[in-house]
């Protein structure tokens, strides 16, 4: 991926350098240029787009940015628009600017912020302010440019104008990185790309992606240099700025030299610094030729790094340009040390430390931070007037919104009362009514179960009735005891028998609730009941409860008695050797009673048979559970009952 972006990255910089007529124009000049040569325009029309061309200072040279400004500042005499004679001498001073005359440059932006009339119209007046800030710098007034900077970051805050916010973060960062204070001037770019993304809506400038990339590069974070520089690059074309470009490609140079292409890297500065000289900036052009002596120092070029930074020197002497001075001497120092030139090493390096003592006598960093904290104590106050402001607002809005809300709140109340009443008879009525559907519901309940219980005790004790019946008249006519004998053992059974169902019976009706486990302890008293009766016969039960189901008192007499049912069945009628209980549940619980005999015939496994099934049936249906009768292998039947509806 790195390696990718570094192609993109060069073919990026090749096409914008190579595709620039004379290296020294746009597409964007080209086309003004056609307009105000070609296109008819009455004199309001021409000056506007001597405004325009005049606004690609940063693609020209100054001796022709002279002619826009001179044409523009006539055409402006010639009408009343104050503002059109105002932008007119703010292009004026940026052209001293550029030629190298701060001082006079200076003196016209002052001239012009001292003029009361320019205050009615901020969006100009910010452009001298920051013109002003800009050329404090290049006088190495940093701690003045630093304090207009944030004088204009609090203006721009107080009045919300997002645009200027930005410009004044941009500036102030700018400030820093020439204290080499990179900490504080990334915290500063970092912010205005915050409000930039959160507020203004358009891409940052190239010149904030520029300066962020040169500050990772110095602190050798190579990948995000990289990410930034790709960035500012493409915002100079889409910008078709050649000043930043120039920028954006000495970053890259730098790059360069960390990833080992050299060559790569002087190519970008030397065509740089002509596209520079061509543009013709001197503030720039000591910045170049101070970074093109950088790389000839770190190169082994000595000869070459010497002669291209007293050139540097020379240059930024001639224009006053003290800001760059102190870069320019320490690489003159490191170029002289890397030639083994001790005597001239030792007098730069004095030069460099007068140098450094004139700018940090007046630049000191108490100073600087004296400044900030007084930006951030005048804006914690303005944020308290505000915040004061804000507060009254809303004490009004408070009472008259009360105000509101009590004379609404009047007639809520006198229509809530009214409604009241007509739901409070309402209600009266529904509760009467639900009471007398809940009362007839219980009824049909009671009676439901009533028939429900009357039915399973005619079932299971009907047969024993008359079973015992049957015993007491065979009794009177048994002709020999031992025929009496048996018909008192049946008696006895069924006697037995009656009393069993009917414990069961109040057993279940009399709990509110029966846990799982508590049905199979009652069921395998049940079976050793019954096991005595069959004693070749094994009866097993096995349980795998996880979790104990709890319930409802029918449904667990239905549970019960289907288990009965089909354990009854397996020992009468199966002639089975062995039965085999099973009880699991977990989130669901099932039981499987299995035997090995000769199995049901296929018309009763599809419950069609004999009552007993039926009966086993219906009572899986009315609790919701599933009843299935199955094979056991080859012969025997299984019979599964699950609290699941489906198998």
């Amino acid at each position: 991926m790195y390696t990718a972006i570094r192609k993109n990255i060069r073919l990026l910089i090749l096409l914008l350098l190579t595709n620039l007529p004379g290296f020294c124009q746009t597409a964007r000049i080209d086309s003004i240029k056609n307009i105000l040569g070609n296109s008819p325009q009455n004199e309001q029309q021409r000056l506007a787009t001597l405004f325009a061309m005049c606004n690609q200072y940063n693609s020209l040279h100054p001796d022709s940015l002279l002619g826009y400004v001179l044409a523009a500042k006539k055409l402006s005499a010639k009408g009343t628009d104050y503002t059109n004679t105002a932008l007119a001498g703010f292009y004026e001073a940026l052209y001293n600017s550029k030629k190298g005359n701060t001082e006079t440059a200076m003196e016209m932006v002052e001239k012009w912020l001292a003029d009361k009339k320019l205050r009615s119209f901020p969006l100009i007046t910010n452009k001298f302010k920051v013109s002003r800030i800009a050329l404090l710098v290049r006088q190495n007034k940093l701690k003045e440019a630093l304090e207009s900077a944030l004088r204009n970051l609090h203006d721009a805050e107080q009045y919300n104008y997002v645009e200027d916010q930005i410009k004044a973060q941009i500036q102030i960062g700018w400030i820093y990185m020439e204290l080499n204070q990179n900490a504080d001037a990334l915290k500063w770019f970092y912010t205005a790309l915050a409000i930039n993304s959160t507020r203004r809506g358009k891409p940052e400038p190239a010149v904030l992606n520029s300066n962020i990339a040169a500050i990772f590069n110095s602190l050798k974070k190579t990948d995000s240099a990289i990410l930034y520089i790709t960035r500012a690059l493409g915002q100079a074309r889409e910008e078709q700025d050649l000043s930043f470009l120039c920028n954006a490609s000495y970053i890259y140079s730098d790059i360069c030299i960390d990833n080992g292409d050299p060559k790569k890297a002087e190519a970008l500065l030397k065509e740089g610094v002509e596209i520079r000289k061509k543009i013709g900036d001197p503030f720039y052009i000591v910045s170049d030729l101070a970074q093109l002596g950088k790389f000839y120092a770190n190169t082994n070029q000595y000869g070459k790094g010497i002669e291209t930074i007293k050139e540097g020197i020379a240059l930024a002497t001639v224009n006053h340009i003290t800001a760059k001075l102190v870069f320019l001497y320490s690489m003159l120092a490191e170029n002289y040390k890397a030639a083994h030139d001790l005597l001239n090493y030792s007098k730069t390096l004095y030069k460099l430390n007068e140098l450094k003592d004139s700018l940090y006598s007046h630049n000191s960093a108490e100073a600087m931070s004296e400044l900030q904290t007084k930006y951030e104590v005048q804006k914690k106050e303005n944020t308290i007037i505000q915040q004061r402001f804000t507060l009254v607002q809303r004490t009004y809005w408070i009472y008259g919104a009360a105000i509101l809300i009590l004379f609404g709140g009047i007639l809520w109340y006198l229509n809530h009362r009214n409604n009241q009443r007509k739901q409070q008879q309402k209600l009266a009525l529904a509760l009467l009514e639900e009471k007398r559907l809940s009362e007839m519901a219980i009824l049909a309940a009671e009676e439901r179960e009533r028939k429900r219980i009357a039915a399973d005790l005619h079932d299971t004790l009907g047969a024993y009735a008359a079973a015992i019946a049957a015993n007491a008249d065979y009794l009177r006519t048994a002709p020999t005891n031992e025929k009496r004998q048996t018909a008192l053992d049946e008696l006895k059974s069924n006697s037995q028998s009656i009393v069993s169902q009917l414990n069961d019976t109040i057993w279940v009706l009399t709990k509110e609730v029966l846990a799982l486990t508590a049905i199979s302890d009652r069921l395998k008293v049940f079976i050793q009941r019954l096991q005595n009766s069959y004693p070749d016969v094994v009866v097993d039960v096995t349980e795998n409860i996880t979790h104990d189901h709890l319930l409802a008192p029918m449904h667990a007499l239905h549970l019960f008695k289907i288990l009965q049912e089909a354990i009854s069945n397996a020992l009468k009628h199966s002639g089975a050797g062995k039965i085999s209980v099973s009880i699991e549940a977990g989130d669901e619980w099932k039981v499987i009673i299995a035997d090995n005999g000769r199995g049901l015939p296929e018309s009763q496994r599809q419950v069609t048979g004999g009552n007993g099934l039926i009966n086993m049936s219906n009572r899986s249906r009315e609790a919701g559970w599933h009843i299935g009768f199955q094979h056991n292998g080859a012969n025997g039947t299984r019979v599964v009952i699950s609290s699941a509806k489906t198998p």
